[in-house]
């Protein structure tokens, strides 16, 4: 009786091995018959590829592929065709947020499922401009997972951002507003702090050569103090520098008054006093006024309480 070979027998035996796996609802497990008659363990499918199982005969142990050494048809160990087909289908499909296996997601199909922040990727955001103060970021660019994150708070001082950080102002952020009281002037505004414009309106005062007045709002920070030269001239009891024809620069004429008529004695005003008043520009109306009074008492007596009538009328006084 002619024996086969061994060479033709391992052949046979895995065929034959092989079909009675299937048969029985095995899973299809691939062993090695090394050429010393050693069995390599199994190399089993693991997600779509074959995880490379050991040779338990006395050459080649730990190693996957022929018994020999030589590489497998098409030049790639098992390993690395293994890696390759994981590969290729991690690039496709993504797992859900569990990690689970059996929720395949897949990036493109316009349904937007677990772990997913947008589909399709027309829908995704591609850039994230600051919101008021709140400065934001893109995270996972170019993926169905693509969002919008914060990034911090807006510090810069810097006009056309929308945005007035608590340390900026109206001078140099044009998104602030001015506001009284900040120690900056800022538009609209002509001084800073309330102290510096309250300072300021006091001691806005004329004196003998300048006329100062105020306007504005000290509380507001709009006060302001203009002021000009005093003019020579007659009747504002200033005798600025320089002005040495000004009436009020000479010497005091010796009255301002003189009483004519302690009593009217003519219609239409019987009974009134008549005080002639000096018509030198050295003579201020009040001070008029107060002198016709002193001779209305000393000179008059009972009847200074009398109307008393100027002429010619000063400040706005009746002349008879």
């Amino acid at each position: 009786m002619k024996t086969m070979p061994p060479s033709a027998v391992r052949p046979c035996a895995f065929v034959v091995c092989a079909a009675l796996w299937l048969a029985c609802g095995y899973d299809p497990v691939l062993y090695d018959l090394g050429a010393d008659g050693g069995v390599s363990s199994p190399a089993r499918e693991v997600d779509g590829g074959l995880e490379a199982g050991s040779h338990d005969g006395p050459e080649g142990a730990g190693e996957a592929g022929p018994a020999d050494g030589s590489e497998p048809p098409g030049g790639a160990t098992l390993d690395a065709r293994t890696r390759d087909a994981n590969d290729a289908r991690d690039a496709n499909d993504t797992r859900d947020a569990s990690g689970a296996s059996d929720g395949l997601i897949t990036c493109g199909n316009g349904v937007e499922e677990a772990g997913e922040t947008c589909d399709p990727l027309s829908t995704c955001p591609t850039s994230c401009p600051a919101m008021g103060c709140q400065l934001r970021e893109l995270a996972n660019a170019g993926t169905c997972r693509a969002a919008c994150r914060s990034a911090g708070t807006q510090t810069a001082c810097v006009s056309g951002d929308g945005c007035c950080p608590a340390a900026c102002n109206a001078s140099n952020d044009g998104e602030c507003s001015p506001a009284c009281g900040n120690g900056v002037v800022e538009r609209g505004e002509t001084c800073e702090p309330v102290a510096e414009c309250t300072r300021r309106q006091m001691a806005c005062a004329s004196d003998g050569n300048t006329i100062r007045t105020g306007r504005g709002s000290a509380s507001a920070c709009t006060f302001e103090c203009q002021q000009s030269p005093r003019p020579c001239g007659p009747g504002d009891g200033a005798c600025p520098a320089g002005c040495g024809a000004d009436p009020d620069c000479l010497p005091r004429p010796e009255s301002c008054t003189h009483i004519q008529f302690c009593v009217n004695p003519n219609p239409p005003n019987p009974g009134q006093v008549i005080c002639i008043t000096n018509d030198d520009g050295r003579c201020t109306d009040g001070e008029r006024i107060a002198e016709c009074a002193r001779e209305a008492t000393s000179v008059c007596g009972a009847n200074h309480a009398r109307p008393v009538i100027y002429r010619p009328a000063i400040g706005g006084r009746p002349s008879g």
